[in-house]
């Protein structure tokens, strides 16, 4: 199966294929077989004669529910190659193909590692290896929106109380504190534009690869070519907290180490909402709406509003709508944690 693959890949390979490309294609060559996800799907990196890193990764995939998310790859790895800034920074697309029953992808291998792999061999976790993680993250994803749009969206506060009030059940515990909230900051806030940026759709450390002081992101199957780009940022913000290991390196409870980054105390929590606040800045979002727009983007995140990869599958609504709930209750723990040491109200989550 893998030589027909590969002679398929080989007589449709553009002219801009880079030289190593075409070589690990061309025989004598190796193959690794690599993970994958699901029934149907096998991926394999492939090898230019002597070559000790892949030169170009192949996925195929038999499954016809499946197959739909190849063409959204290429198709997606094609947007992201027109802009010239990010060369380098994502797979160069090499052709998509149909391969007897099978859709067949290939795509140019990135060099790196995992981020999550870097945050679990690190001996030590610390804020200032963290926030050089952050910031090569957002330098990356700030490249990618270097093809800005003049499209945007407007966020009225009465879209944000719908929102919310679909995810969180009226009678969960916080939820009434975070709707008065929510009310009272969009009243004052007002509408609120947001900028429209090309996406990734699934930013997790696991698909930004580390290498030489740079990031690149892999694994572009998502079906979400642009949008309003904050869920994209609060999907990496959680999923790095998740990655990163206890002191046992075991991995910690997810929501455990959702509170810890967004409701806790210490440098989790201060890195996590000094890079929220600073991209805001970035799309020209006001600073003071940091929490309103957090609650907004997890209430979206839960309804299946936000263009991400797996907006619509009810897997990733509930776990979001139970991080939302998570953050109402906590949230209402620490104001009545305040008041009864007699301090002004003051939010779990600020800074």
């Amino acid at each position: 199966m893998l030589n027909r693959i590969v002679d398929a890949v080989r007589a449709g390979l553009p002219e801009s294929a880079p030289p190593q490309a075409a070589a690990a294609l061309t025989p004598p060559h190796s193959a690794v077989v690599l993970g994958s996800r699901w029934e149907g799907r096998v991926v394999y990196a492939l090898f230019a004669p002597r070559g000790r890193v892949p030169a170009v990764v192949v996925k195929a995939d038999t499954h016809p529910d499946y197959q739909p998310r190849l063409r959204q790859e290429h198709d997606a790895l094609v947007r992201a190659a027109a802009n010239p800034a990010m060369a380098g920074l994502a797979p160069l697309p090499l052709g998509v193909h149909q391969c007897g029953d099978a859709v067949v992808m290939a795509q140019t291998a990135l060099p790196g590692t995992p981020l999550n792999v870097v945050l679990r061999r690190r001996f030590r976790q610390s804020r200032r290896l963290s926030a050089r993680d952050h910031a090569r993250v957002l330098t990356w994803l700030n490249t990618f929106h270097g093809s800005v749009s003049e499209e945007s969206v407007i966020i009225g506060p009465e879209v944000v109380l719908e929102r919310l009030a679909q995810a969180l059940p009226s009678e969960a515990p916080g939820a009434e504190e975070l709707t008065r909230w929510v009310s009272g900051t969009g009243a004052d806030l007002g509408a609120l534009t947001i900028p429209v940026r090309p996406l990734h759709g699934d930013l997790a450390p696991s698909n930004c690869f580390v290498h030489r002081g740079r990031v690149r992101v892999v694994d572009w199957e998502g079906d979400v070519a642009q949008g309003p780009p904050l869920a994209e940022v609060l999907v990496f913000l959680n999923h790095y907290a998740r990655a990163i290991p206890g002191p046992d390196s075991r991995l910690r409870d997810p929501q455990e180490r959702f509170l810890e980054a967004f409701s806790g105390q210490g440098w989790l929590n201060d890195l996590t909402w000094d890079t929220w606040r600073r991209q805001l800045r970035t799309l020209g979002l006001p600073e003071e709406a940091a929490e309103y727009l957090l609650v907004a983007t997890l209430a979206d995140l839960a309804t299946g509003q936000a263009p991400t990869t797996h907006a619509k599958r009810s897997g990733s609504r509930h776990n979001w709508s139970g991080l939302l709930a998570l953050y109402a209750e906590q949230r209402q723990t620490a104001s009545v944690e305040t008041a009864s040491h007699g301090g002004a109200r003051v939010p779990a989550a600020a800074p």
